[in-house]
């Protein structure tokens, strides 16, 4: 038996403005006919996530791969381990609380997932600042909670945002460019503080928070948006070639500079029309669209 819950007769209007004055609140769907105050509120961020959304042991994908990367499992997408793989990464998946030794791997890879990176994930916070620290520099890259979790192992701080972003228009601009890429996100929580040797890499042109962050040294960074995410937007999905690229450099004992290597390798795509995308990436030829009736131009419609 499928169970569908729905709302009805709800005033939309009145809930936006409560909303939008207090911010991203808590709530809940009760049954008809149950006294509301009898079900107690659930915070989702109080709860240990990682224990539900990682893996319980490691594994390993594309054995043949000629670049390894450790990738710590914090719930991520598939998408994440499906393009590192086609760029040619050997990719061994951890769980959150796994120790990870830089000595044994080519680079370290942290992936997104759900919560707060402070209250559930200590463990996972001091194997990056391991890392990090670490006299043996491998290239690391954070994307959304592995983002937060990397600042906090830099001795950065995290707030929470009043509204949250959600969905697949967030404008991001590249610092020290006039770049603006639009990128995939759904999260509440921000860096708020940088730390010394640190720097801000893009910043959300919405409410300037920061969505990313860069060592100004070293092969460390993260961003707080979702480049591969396959519904959204593809402006930075070369920021895992970029990844990718500067391991293979720390390999070769011929490291890059990160950040300029960084700046360049993104705004190259958006600068040159005729840039070619992401080796991963394939061009659409043909787009077809079936509709349930005939448009014409300025009328909306819903499409299939």
């Amino acid at each position: 038996m499928i169970v569908i819950i729905f709302i009805l007769g709800i005033d939309t209007r009145t809930l936006t403005k409560k909303l939008r004055n207090h911010g991203t609140m808590l709530g809940k769907i009760v049954m008809k006919g149950t006294d509301p105050t009898s079900i107690q509120f659930q915070d989702q961020n109080e709860a240990n996530l990682m224990i539900q959304v990682s893996i319980q042991k490691p594994y390993v994908i594309n054995p043949t791969g000629n670049i390894s990367i450790a990738c710590i499992n914090c719930g991520m997408k598939n998408n994440q381990l499906r393009i590192l793989c086609q760029l040619g990464g050997k990719v061994t998946v951890f769980p959150w609380n796994y120790s990870v030794k830089p000595d044994e791997f080519d680079g370290l890879f942290l992936s997104s997932g759900p919560g707060d990176p402070e209250i559930q994930c200590p463990e996972t916070i001091k194997i990056i600042k391991s890392w990090i620290t670490s006299e043996i520099i491998k290239p690391v890259f954070g994307i959304g909670l592995g983002h937060q979790l990397m600042a906090l192992a830099a001795g950065m701080t995290i707030k929470k945002l009043k509204y949250g972003h959600r969905g697949h228009n967030q404008p991001c601009l590249l610092e020290g460019t006039p770049y603006c890429f639009i990128t995939s996100e759904n999260h509440r929580f921000a860096v708020r503080t940088l730390a010394k040797d640190w720097s801000v890499l893009f910043t959300n042109q919405n409410d300037q928070s920061k969505e990313g962050i860069i060592h100004d040294s070293k092969p460390f960074f993260s961003v707080q948006f979702y480049p591969e995410h396959y519904t959204g937007t593809h402006d930075t999905k070369n920021l895992f070639e970029i990844f990718l690229d500067i391991v293979q450099s720390y390999k070769s004992t011929k490291p890059i500079n990160t950040e300029k290597y960084l700046v360049v390798q993104l705004t190259k795509r958006v600068s040159d029309a005729n840039a070619p995308p992401p080796t991963f990436c394939k061009r659409v030829n043909k787009v077809l669209i079936l509709g349930g009736d005939d448009l014409t131009i300025g009328q909306e419609g819903e499409f299939d």
